[in-house]
Parts: structure tokens; sequence; C-alpha cells
């Protein structure tokens, strides 16, 4: 895994570590990677932050709201798997990412084995 994480910042990916205690050997991978670039993790806080900077700020309340049922309605009752929603929603997939992990993040879908579902 670490030869994984090296990759993805070599490669300018965001990657994301929780820190451990300094004297145990269990910790040294995390703390290197935070070390060496990682997102350090400590709470919530900091995890959404990181996801910001990676998924761009997050869309004003207006903007939420609609977004969110968009990507509910879009998404039906039964659910849909993740490749179906860039035609569904008539946008392109990198923006569906976005907004699927938006109604995510404020539990309004989750997302299991690429398929999409209501909460």
């Amino acid at each position: 895994s670490l030869i994984t994480a090296a990759h993805a910042l070599e490669h300018g990916r965001p990657l994301f570590a929780v820190p451990g205690d300094i004297d145990r050997e269990t910790s040294r991978g995390c703390n290197l990677l935070v070390r060496d670039g990682a997102f350090p993790v400590l709470d919530i806080d900091d995890l959404m932050t990181g996801l910001s900077f990676c998924l761009g700020p997050p869309p004003r309340a207006q903007h939420t709201s609609v977004s969110t049922h968009v990507v509910y309605e879009a998404v039906g009752v039964t659910g849909c798997h993740l490749d179906e929603l860039p035609s569904r929603l008539a946008l392109p997939p990198s923006e569906v990412l976005v907004l699927i992990s938006h109604a995510e993040a404020g539990g309004h879908v989750t997302v299991e084995q690429g398929y999409v579902m209501r909460r």
C-alpha cells in the first residue's frame, strides 16, 4: 500500500492519512505519508477540508438542494449503476462524480460496488 501511496503522491493525486503515535512502529507508514505530502486527517473537519480541496468547494446552499434533488431523482427508487447516471443527468461523468460525492457526504445516497442507492 505504501508503493501505491507513493505513486499517488508522485502523480499529484490527493492522499489522506491518519497519523499515529510517533513511538509506535505500526504508525510509521502513515506518519511517513503525512511527512511526504498526504493530507493528515485528525477529525471529520480535516476530511471535509481535504475533500473540498479535491472536489472543489461545496455548492452554495441553494445549489446543494437542487443538486441533491436531481441526483436523488435520477437514482430512482430502486437505485442504479454509477455508469448510468451521466446519461440520466445529461452531464459529463466528472460532474456526476462531484454531485454524487456531495450527495453521499450529505447522507442522501450511498454508493456500494458501483451501485448508487437512495438513503
